[in-house]
């Protein structure tokens, strides 16, 4: 019963939102920096092992309950529930990691990150890895339902 609970539990959300265009793959950086090689355990996540320690993940989803909800258009990817572990922060994973992902998923589709605005380590990687702000996302989520959503444009931030 606790579970359900939590399912239904008001939830503020407030988010920037990065985004990358769809692009034609003979645009896209051909000489990017990669630390380690790449891993792929499912088609969704995708990490970078120092020899047998996971120094960093990151998850593609192929949709988003929430932009949806505030008119962004498929086909999308949207990339999230990234960690890079302590031992290896300040070392250009995430960054690296998201242009993999950026060169990999642009030809197909248009490319998005959802970011808290208090995650000031999170949005330097991501602007280095070249996503452009171009919203911030406010609303109360309650279950599967999102409540007084407020969305400001890039201009007015």
């Amino acid at each position: 019963m606790q579970s359900l609970f939590n399912k239904i539990k008001p939830v503020h959300v407030d988010q920037f939102v990065y985004f990358h265009e769809k692009v034609d793959a003979d645009l896209l950086e051909t000489d990017t920096y990669l630390p380690f090689p790449v891993s792929e355990k499912s088609k969704d996540v995708f990490s970078f092992f120092d020899g047998s320690e996971l120094a960093h993940k990151s998850k593609v989803f192929h949709h988003s309950r929430l932009l949806k909800s505030f008119g962004f258009k498929s086909p999308m990817v949207c990339i999230g529930d990234c960690v890079t572990f302590p031992e290896y922060r300040g070392k250009g994973l995430y960054p690296a990691m998201l242009t993999y992902l950026k060169n990999r998923f642009s030809p197909f589709s248009q490319i998005f990150i959802l970011v808290s605005p208090q995650n000031k380590p999170s949005i330097i990687g991501i602007e280095k890895a070249g996503f452009k702000r171009i919203a911030r996302i406010k609303c109360l989520k309650i279950g599967p339902i999102y409540l007084d959503k407020r969305k400001e444009e890039l201009d007015t931030l």
